[in-house]
């Protein structure tokens, strides 16, 4: 199995036990914490090869 897989799978377990106020806010946090990242890979530049 691949990763993305394993992550259904689990979300597929977990997911009915949480209240749908939890989920909701876990994944409004997740889109946020990914956008984030994706922000700040844009800024930063990469490392020139001599460095």
């Amino acid at each position: 199995m691949d990763p993305t897989s394993y992550l259904v799978a689990a979300f597929q377990y977990v997911l009915p036990f949480l209240p749908a106020q939890w989920a909701a806010g876990l994944s409004v946090l997740g889109s946020f914490l990914v956008s984030l990242c994706a922000v700040i890979a844009f800024f930063l530049a990469a490392p020139g090869s001599g460095q």
